[in-house]
């Protein structure tokens, strides 16, 4: 009887409620620190590191430069992926998403050290891009992973969706805190005294969120699922395969659904918050005010997200992403729109419908990308499908739209970049059709 291999279904070990509510705030913080992180890296790109980084440059040529800084972040990010999936298939999701947040919070400490271009001349934006390099390989690793542990922690539960929403709402969270500080700092402190010292602020406070979160996710159980996994390896002796490898030779067709399915939201999500308060200050806004209605309505986007992922539960993942990115579609056009008429009021209106529309799709893509997986290959290829996403719409967006809107004359002028944002909802569109419905299916499935 010792030969016999157990199915994994019957071989996954049970966790209590406090466990998974734990792992919950571990993704949840995490990924709060992860945007946070990035986002502030795009919010200080957008305001001040073309001046300090980059002030041999014109304006325009300067803001371009600085989100090239952001895009090359997330060129590597899907080598993170990459990287930290074959870890996290092979050796466990907790240790790689402790390893993760360690290497974002450092590099991100890092940037807030940084002598400028004043100081040391050309090394200065070298070792911006350094850093920034490996903020996008910490990022590789952190997303996958945050949504995994919640996802399969949750397998069983009709909750499931909801909990692999929980990362998401992390992502909202540090993308309002990120675009609150730099709004605030804008506010208070003047010119000379923000491009002075006043910038660097915000990246190094963020040491205090790391140390939360490494101390949390210490404290974690190992995904059951994965342990079932590592059980039936066990019995069966087999042979373990590179987890890329293996994606790329049995679900490349899979791979492909889901780097669409990423593009669109990822695309309209970061123009939206990194290019957007830039574009506004261009229209005439200030920035506090245009960072501060990003902020501000970022944080009211929060409570949609588990809603959405709620809905999916009834009518499907396909159905719900369908929509949302539809929505987000024609609201990439209707937002800058309103931001083109000047006003106050309009601004915040036009930030309130994409608020409104985005964590329709936004909520459940974490599951529905993630249960297209089979169990052995689900970290790399979740996180390598969300980071090649994620390195057209996060890494290249903002410097896209940034030229976009230099080619068509500057603001107020939205309507090739709002384009290029509908454009890639479409492909997300076309993806979800083709997808298969994944609601309710096995993750111990191989």
């Amino acid at each position: 009887m010792d030969d016999v291999v157990q199915p994994v279904e019957q071989i996954v070990p049970t966790t209590s409620k406090r466990a998974r509510r734990r792992v919950l705030w571990a993704g949840f913080l995490g990924t709060t620190i992860e945007w946070f992180d990035y986002y502030l890296y795009g919010s200080a790109a957008a305001v001040v590191f073309n001046k300090l980084f980059f002030p041999s440059l014109s304006s325009v040529v300067g803001t371009i430069a600085a989100f090239g800084t952001l895009g090359a972040g997330f060129i590597v990010r899907p080598l993170g992926g990459i990287l930290y999936g074959h870890f996290g298939d092979k050796f466990g999701r907790k240790r790689v998403l402790v390893s993760s947040v360690w290497l974002m919070g450092i590099s991100t400490v890092a940037v807030g050290l940084l002598p400028t271009y004043a100081a040391v001349g050309i090394a200065a934006p070298i070792l911006l891009t350094l850093l920034r390099l490996l903020q996008g390989l910490a990022g590789g690793g952190e997303w996958g992973g945050a949504v995994l542990m919640s996802l399969e922690h949750y397998s069983a539960s009709r909750w499931r969706a909801v909990a692999a929403s929980v990362p998401q709402i992390g992502v909202g969270l540090g993308i309002a805190l990120a675009t609150a500080a730099f709004a605030a700092l804008t506010g208070y402190f003047d010119d000379a005294a923000l491009f002075g010292w006043a910038w660097r602020i915000p990246f190094l406070a963020s040491s205090v969120l790391v140390a939360v979160a490494i101390w949390i996710r210490l404290g974690i159980d190992e995904s059951p699922i994965f342990k079932a996994v590592q059980e039936k390896r066990r019995q069966a002796k087999e042979k373990e395969r590179l987890p890329i490898i293996e994606v790329f030779r049995k679900h490349p067709g899979t791979l492909g659904i889901g780097i669409l399915l990423v593009i669109g939201p990822y695309t309209a999500k970061t123009i939206l918050n990194s290019f957007g308060p830039a574009y506004a200050v261009e229209v005439g806004f200030s920035r506090s005010t245009a960072l501060g209605v990003a902020s501000a309505t970022a944080l009211l986007s929060l409570p949609i997200l588990p809603l959405a992922a709620m809905w999916s539960e009834s009518i499907g993942r396909k159905k719900v992403y369908i929509l949302g990115a539809a929505l987000t579609g024609i609201a990439s056009f209707v937002t800058f729109w309103l931001v083109n008429t000047g006003s106050v009021r309009w601004l915040v209106i036009g930030y309130l419908i994409f608020t409104a529309v985005h964590p329709v799709v936004y909520g459940v893509q974490s599951s529905f990308l993630a249960e297209l997986f089979g169990v052995k290959t689900r970290y790399t290829g979740t996180s390598f499908a969300y980071h090649v996403g994620g390195v057209v719409g996060g890494g290249f967006g903002p410097a896209i739209a940034a030229s976009l809107l230099a080619l068509s004359g500057g603001a107020p002028n939205n309507v090739l970049f709002s384009g290029f944002m509908a454009l890639c909802c479409v492909a997300s569109v076309v993806a979800a059709v083709l997808a298969k419905e994944t609601r309710g299916r096995d993750l111990t499935e191989e």
